[in-house]
């Protein structure tokens, strides 16, 4: 029997005292704990903004960014400005939220924003916040807050440069000391990020005990520095490629809690559960392991999670774990070649969700659980690997308590399954019979159809996530050049079944003509234009001759300006 070999992590490793730690009271028992996540609500920013700065590589354009909490990420809400400058946003947070401006730069045709922060401040959900920012040609700049919060956002410029002032410092511990640290570095450090603590918060508390300074900001400044601290922490253990079995009781005797109602919005906080999410997910997977694949495992799986699968291929499988009727040699070629090793890939990256999912599962910390299980199955989510999480959904809902968190994932999953297991194909993706093409010059084959119009060719693959979040993008373009003669064209390569293949066309609406190629085919296409990675794309005129063998994804601009440019030669 052939086997796939597949070397994957599959130690698993719970910290000491790890997930439980700030779970249980000193008797022990585990506490009935109501997480204090909120339901989103507006918030309305408006005012000015203005720039007289010479910057270079940075242009006009502005945008707010936080950072969400559950997934780690930067949400950015892009600023659409006045001729004078006046603005107004509004967008949904989960309680109140540290916010950053952000002014954009230019990469290509693409602005891009959250690399270069000039300000920060709170905003209350619920609420409007006036906020106008004015950067002068010297370098200086200038801004004003309105609403409830405006003493405290008002005051973090003066505050900060009081702190530096007293101090010498204002983060505990420059970033750029992690390169620095040598084995047998992590338990002075420790001691030293304590050391800087304490300073920082006797100087707080110090300087709020002035009559009309905020406390709201005392607060806010507190728990930045503390967590500040955490994600040094995490980030020392990741550069050192060690382990810290008490870091979280070292943290509770600072009164830094993974679960901190008071920090949601803080940007330090969310940057520590980053952290210590990563941290979770390397002790999941400490050491690499040979794990055998065998047949009877991948035909169970793709029976069990694969329910697009037509009735034949489902019969393949039947066969395939058939002990009495045992599939012939022939079956058992055809399913190791198109199904063992084509999903095999597939089948390590469920696997490893199970496993990290298990990992955080095993917390009995009901914030553990919620923020994790849900940034885990969120990821899968956000990168089309629905087929790894579909049989963790049961499993996360019995475990997760209901909250917004929670509620929205469930809504946002539900949508995607329906999106890609309910769809039915739109009558604007043509389905196309590849077998009827030649061995080989299959591009040229297929273009005689297409004589006098563009051709933008997709090549892509049913495993190939890159490919498939690009899909919306050329759903974008498809609408851009709607009535006019421009053919889509998009060639599945080197993937296992039509079954999977159609339900992807169907579920993210690729509209446009579609071939499934086969092995032997999708190696043809790969010599004749040196295919070594993918998504790759080619635009051909209208005479079917390469325009553009290196072609820009669908999301560039250049791309739209090419296309355009070949239906307005009067050459071809």
């Amino acid at each position: 029997m052939r086997s796939l070999y597949l070397t994957l992590a599959i130690a698993f490793f719970l910290l000491s005292f790890g997930l439980t730690a700030f779970a249980q009271n000193k008797d022990g028992q585990n506490p009935a704990v109501k997480l204090s996540i909120q339901e989103q609500k507006n918030v309305t920013i408006k005012g000015n903004i203005k720039s007289f700065r010479p910057s270079q590589g940075l242009i006009d354009e502005y945008a707010f960014v936080y950072v969400d909490m559950v997934t780690g990420k930067d949400v950015i809400i892009p600023i659409s400005k006045d001729t004078a400058g006046n603005f107004s946003v509004t967008f949904p947070v989960q309680g109140y939220q540290e916010i950053m401006l952000s002014q954009g730069y230019k990469i290509g045709d693409e602005v891009r924003f959250g690399g270069y922060f000039v300000n920060r401040f709170f905003v209350k959900p619920g609420e409007d916040l006036n906020f106008d920012y004015k950067a002068n040609k010297d370098y200086s700049f200038k801004t004003s807050y309105g609403g409830s919060l405006a003493n405290a956002n008002n005051q973090q410029d003066k505050y900060s440069k009081s702190l530096r002032e007293s101090l010498g410092f204002t983060d505990l511990v420059a970033y750029e000391y992690l390169d620095s640290l040598k084995p047998g570095a992590y338990v002075p450090l420790k001691h030293l990020l304590k050391s800087q603590l304490k300073k920082v918060l006797d100087f707080n508390t110090q300087y709020f005990k002035v009559k009309g300074r905020d406390p709201f900001l005392k607060k806010q400044m507190d728990l930045e520095a503390k967590y500040f601290l955490a994600s040094y922490l995490s980030l020392a253990l990741f550069k050192l490629k060690e382990q810290d079995p008490g870091m979280l009781l070292f943290l509770d005797s600072i009164d830094v809690k993974l679960d901190n109602p008071e920090a949601y919005g803080s940007v330090r906080y969310k940057s520590f559960l980053n952290n210590y999410y990563h941290q979770l997910q390397r002790e999941t997977f400490k050491k690499d392991e040979e794990v055998t694949v065998l047949f009877a495992d991948m035909a169970s799986y793709l029976l069990r999670e694969h329910i697009e699968f037509a009735e034949e291929e489902k019969a393949l499988c039947r066969r395939i774990l058939d002990t009495v009727n045992k599939a012939s040699e022939e079956d058992r070629k055809y399913f190791n070649e198109n199904y063992l090793e084509k999903f095999g890939g597939e089948y390590v990256d469920t696997y490893k969700a199970g496993a990290t999912f298990d990992q955080i599962a095993s917390s009995k910390d009901p914030f553990v659980r919620t923020i994790f299980l849900t940034r885990l199955l969120r990821e899968k989510l956000d990168n089309n690997q629905l087929v790894s999480i579909n049989s963790l959904i049961p499993r996360y809902k019995a475990l997760v308590n209901d909250n917004p968190v929670k509620r929205l994932f469930l809504k946002d999953y539900q949508l995607a399954y329906d999106l890609l297991y309910k769809s039915k194909l739109s009558a604007k993706s043509v389905i196309l019979d590849a077998k009827k093409l030649p061995a080989t010059g299959i591009v040229k084959n297929m273009l005689e159809r297409y004589k006098g119009k563009v051709v933008y060719l997709d090549i892509w693959a049913t495993w190939c996530i890159p490919c498939l979040t690009e899909m919306k993008n050329s759903k974008k373009l498809r609408d851009q050049f709607a009535g006019k003669d421009v053919i889509f064209l998009y060639l599945c390569i080197s993937s296992p079944t039509e079954s999977t293949w159609q339900r992807l066309i169907a579920g993210h609406n690729i509209e446009g003509e579609h071939y499934f190629l086969s092995n032997a085919q999708s190696a043809d296409l790969a010599r004749e234009f040196n295919i070594r990675m993918i998504p790759r794309y080619l635009i051909f005129d209208k005479n079917g001759n390469v325009a553009n063998k290196e072609a820009d994804r669908p999301s560039s601009t250049k791309t739209k300006m090419e296309i355009e440019g070949l239906l307005q030669r009067q050459d071809v």
